[in-house]
């Protein structure tokens, strides 16, 4: 499961470390006998929720952690579009020529709505040697009116990204996959509160049900799928 942009098994960009420029598949497939899949790490939490979580053919699986990525799913099967790149939402463009990001845009989405920033923000706002998403959590449930305050605008900014994902691939459900949402669940009805158009209203979102394993799901389903040489799966409990 690999941050950045995957295609077949090559990993073509990575914004945060340096998988890209080794070989990967090269060196792991002459250490190990059995086949090898590496994939985009939000296209499998979406292979994952699709498989495990839900009887709905559309979704999206959208991963918040040091950045931000959208596996999508339409009629039971990922999307990835031309070589991989498809789903890279948190490199859209929020606030024109804002903050610089690796990929060369100015203003992306995961630039001010990832769990990263959010908690350098906090750490920022609170002068604290170290932050975690459950300190995060203490201080917004113990009422603290500046940290209510960051999440806000930190729901606000993720809204607009969310209504634009909507609005492109009406998907049935989005799936949010970030353990600061799992700790501060309020953040889902924040986003619903600013999310006003009528194209969203028959559109839910969730929490993961996967949670920090989803990705881990989505490898053992599309290992199952390439043994099996099937292209649709699922095992649900749909009661």
């Amino acid at each position: 499961a690999i941050h950045g942009i995957v295609n077949k098994n090559n990993i073509l960009f990575t914004p945060y470390y340096d998988l890209d420029k080794i070989e990967l598949y090269e060196k792991l497939t002459k250490l190990y006998q059995y086949p090898i899949h590496i994939e985009n790490e939000a296209n499998l939490t979406a292979i994952g929720e699709s498989t495990f979580s839900t009887e709905f053919n559309n979704l999206i699986s959208l991963s918040i952690h040091s950045g931000i990525g959208a596996g999508i799913i339409i009629d039971g099967q990922l999307f990835t579009g031309l070589d991989g790149r498809a789903g890279e939402v948190g490199h859209s463009i929020l606030y024109p020529d804002g903050r610089t990001c690796p990929c060369g845009n100015k203003g992306c989405l995961e630039q001010y709505c990832s769990d990263k920033v959010l908690l350098e923000q906090f750490k920022e706002l609170k002068q604290l040697s170290n932050v975690t998403p459950d300190l995060l959590a203490e201080h917004y449930y113990d009422n603290d009116s500046a940290i209510q305050e960051l999440i806000q605008q930190h729901c606000y900014n993720l809204s607009k990204g969310l209504n634009n994902i909507m609005t492109f691939f009406a998907p049935k459900i989005i799936y949010m996959n970030s353990s600061v949402i799992r700790r501060i669940p309020d953040i889902l009805s924040i986003i619903h509160n600013n999310l006003e158009s009528s194209f969203n209203k028959d559109i839910a979102i969730e929490n993961s049900r996967l949670g920090s394993k989803a990705s881990l799901f989505g490898a053992t389903a599309l290992n199952i799928r390439n043994f099996l040489n099937i292209s649709h799966l699922k095992i649900i409990n749909v009661e």
